[in-house]
């Protein structure tokens, strides 16, 4: 059996997952709504940019934080004992981190896509299934289930929606949903879904 984990899995990836999760005994089976598309580098970016001030909160706020630090000490260094080299780093240094802590998600985003293309193959394709009491996510290397009451935010872009899913207070799945994928009507009922499930956006 697969230990539980206490850190935040990244999207769509499901270690050690082959078989569907079965979700509570009351969830019916019935599929109300399908969601099939194609995870583009694109996309990945855009989920990221809007994920990355909630899976990695505490990494950005202390790299920020150092960045300030740096800065405010090549600042002194320069103005003071006039230490100009030293001073020159240390702001170059504080510049990067302070980049690194607003705009990481774009090189952890690439990262991520390139692995998601080493498990899944050159195209990520995914379908999601959405049931009366649950969602479930199919890829070519399993499903999982998710009941609608472990979702703790929904996001809703132009083109997208973002499920976060949390178990115990921790975040276990992202997951991207497709507008574009969607008939007209169908998008309508998978806002009826999600709001008669309870979940709004946040």
């Amino acid at each position: 059996m697969a230990k539980k984990r206490r850190t935040a899995v990244p999207p769509f990836v499901f270690p050690n997952t082959t078989k569907t999760t079965k979700p509570a005994k009351s969830a019916s089976s019935e599929v109300l709504l399908r969601n099939s598309f194609i995870l583009t580098k694109k996309m990945h970016l855009e989920y990221s940019r809007h994920t990355y001030r909630i899976f990695h909160k505490k990494w950005r706020n202390k790299v920020l934080l150092l960045a300030t630090v740096v800065i405010a000490s090549g600042l002194l260094l320069i103005l003071w004992p006039h230490w100009y080299i030293p001073g020159i780093l240390a702001l170059v240094a504080g510049i990067y981190f302070f980049f690194m802590g607003l705009f990481g998600y774009v090189y952890g985003s690439y990262k991520e896509y390139r692995n998601f293309q080493e498990f899944f193959g050159p195209l990520v394709e995914m379908e999601v299934e959405f049931h009366p009491k649950h969602f479930r996510v199919k890829t070519a290397k399993g499903d999982r289930d998710f009941l609608y009451m472990q979702i703790m935010r929904r996001i809703e872009l132009q083109n997208m929606s973002i499920l976060i899913v949390g178990a115990d207070g921790i975040i276990v799945h992202g997951q991207i949903v497709d507008k574009k994928s969607f008939e007209p009507m169908e998008l309508s009922t998978y806002y009826d879904i999600l709001e008669n499930a309870g979940v709004s956006v946040s």
